[in-house]
């Protein structure tokens, strides 16, 4: 049988930090997370959609949409012009 724990607040047993989930966390589809300072996810793991003012990732990110122009990222490999043009060409 399910049931519901409804609080206020929630912290370590030691009442000195957060609480960690040694099983992991499961948010249902259409349920929200929502995060009033840092969020710190590691490991591998789905987003379906996020809004962030500043997102830092260290590894590998992939995205199937960018908004906005792009001209801030930084680190991207070079192409040279001619493997650019053949891009175009081909696509």
């Amino acid at each position: 049988m399910p049931s519901t724990i409804r609080v206020s607040s929630i912290s370590n047993l030691a009442g000195t930090g957060p609480v960690t989930f040694p099983y992991g966390a499961t948010i249902p589809s259409g349920k929200v997370l929502t995060s009033l300072g840092n969020l710190n996810i590691s490991g591998i793991s789905t987003i379906g959609f996020m809004t962030a003012k500043s997102v830092n990732v260290v590894g590998v990110l992939t995205a199937t949409t960018l908004v906005g122009n792009g001209s801030s990222l930084s680190n991207l490999p070079v192409i040279n012009s001619g493997k650019a043009i053949a891009v175009s060409i081909i696509s």
